[in-house]
C-alpha cells in the first residue's frame, strides 16, 4: 500500500515538472458563437512552448490540427492556423452545425476547452401562405443551433424578435430562446395573424442579448380579399322635348 501510494507521488511529481519545463497553457480558448456559414477564431497560448515544442486542435474530439516539432498538419480548406512563438489562433471558415460543441486545445499534459454554439439563419413559415381577408393564419419563426446550452444560458440571452414590417400599428414581439426548465434552446415561435392588408411583410431576426447577429428574414402575406356588393345606381340621361323614351 505504502509502495504503491510513493510510486503515485513520484508520477504526479514527473508529470508537474514536465508541465513546468515544457510549457503551460497561459492563455485559454473562450466561448463563442457564430451563424452557419460565418469564420471564427480560438486563442490558445503555451509558455515555453519551444521546449515542448507540439500542440493539438480538436473540435468535438476529433483532431483537427497537429504541430509537432515544425512539423503541421490540417484541412487548409476547412481551418486555417497562424503561429506567433506559442501563440497558435484556429479559425474555422465557413461554420456549420456540426462545427458547434467543444474546441480543445492541447499542449503537453494539459487541455483547455471552450464551447461553440452555431445558429442557423432563421426562417419564417406562413401557414397558409394565402390568406382570406379577415381570416386568421399562422407566422411561425425558427432558427436552428448546435452547442451546449448551459455553458451560454449563464452569460447571453438569445432570442428571435417577430414584427410586421409595414404595418407600424401591429406590435413587434421578442421570444426568448432559453428554455431553463430543460436546459436546451427553443428553436421556433409561433405567433397568429390576422389578414389585414395584402401584401402584408412579416419580419424575423436573431439577436444575441442586444446585438443583431443575423440579417432580417422576410415573408410577404398575400390577401385574397372577399368581393363587395355594390348598389345599382339608375343612370342618368338627358331628353329633349319629342324624343322617344325606352323604359328598362
Amino acid at each position: 500500500m505504502g509502495e504503491n501510494v510513493h510510486n503515485m507521488l513520484i508520477l504526479v511529481y514527473l508529470v508537474l515538472v514536465s508541465v513546468v519545463v515544457h510549457g503551460r497553457i497561459i492563455k485559454a480558448p473562450t466561448d463563442t458563437y457564430a451563424i452557419k456559414g460565418d469564420s471564427v477564431e480560438f486563442h490558445c497560448e503555451v509558455e515555453n512552448f519551444e521546449k515542448s515544442g507540439a500542440l493539438y486542435w480538436n473540435i468535438n474530439g476529433k483532431e483537427v490540427y497537429s504541430y509537432e516539432f515544425g512539423r503541421e498538419e490540417y484541412d487548409g480548406t476547412k481551418y486555417s492556423v497562424e503561429k506567433n512563438s506559442g501563440h497558435f489562433t484556429l479559425q474555422i471558415k465557413d461554420i456549420t452545425l456540426k462545427d458547434g460543441g467543444n474546441c480543445t486545445c492541447e499542449a503537453s499534459f494539459e487541455k483547455k476547452s471552450a464551447q461553440l454554439l452555431v445558429f442557423d439563419k432563421p426562417a419564417i413559415i406562413l401557414n397558409p401562405h394565402n390568406l382570406i381577408e379577415n381570416g386568421t393564419g399562422e407566422f411561425q419563426c425558427k432558427a436552428d443551433f448546435a452547442g451546449r446550452w448551459d455553458y451560454f444560458a449563464r452569460n447571453y440571452f438569445p432570442h428571435l424578435k417577430m414584427f410586421y414590417a409595414n404595418d407600424p400599428n401591429q406590435e413587434l414581439s421578442d421570444h426568448d430562446l432559453t428554455d431553463p426548465v430543460r436546459n436546451t434552446f427553443i428553436k421556433e415561435y409561433n405567433t397568429s395573424l390576422k389578414a389585414t392588408m395584402n401584401g402584408l411583410q412579416l419580419g424575423c431576426e436573431l439577436y444575441i442579448n442586444h446585438s443583431k447577429i443575423s440579417d432580417a428574414e422576410f415573408a410577404t402575406l398575400n390577401v385574397q380579399y372577399a368581393p363587395r356588393n355594390i348598389a345599382h345606381k339608375p343612370e342618368i340621361k338627358t331628353f329633349f322635348v319629342g324624343s322617344e323614351i325606352e323604359c328598362s
